[in-house]
């Protein structure tokens, strides 16, 4: 019994079941990809405006704001080349 199911998973019905199953965490990584990407560019968005409305004389401040827009910038540009480079092996994984 045990060999029987073993040659049908082998077979070509266990081959699309195994593409099927990758192609569905692409997507699922690239829905959490897309979560994130939005998470920071709000938290980045509400950060330069809080800059923009509350000039402040304390550059330490000022400086420590500046610095987490720019990481915010860079990581999100990050999450996007991780996400372009799973919609490549996707499309990949289609054809």
């Amino acid at each position: 019994m045990r060999s029987i199911l073993r040659r049908r998973a082998d077979g070509p019905v266990g081959k699309a079941k195994a593409q099927m199953q990758a192609r569905d965490g692409f997507k699922e990584e690239l829905g959490w990809l897309k979560v994130l990407i939005v998470l920071v560019a709000t938290l980045d968005a509400s950060l330069v405006n809080w800059l923009v409305h509350n000039p402040t004389q304390n550059r330490v401040l000022l400086g420590v704001s500046v610095w987490l827009v720019m990481l915010g910038i860079v990581w999100g540009v990050s999450m996007l080349r991780r996400g372009w480079a799973l919609i490549a092996l996707l499309k990949q994984e289609l054809s």
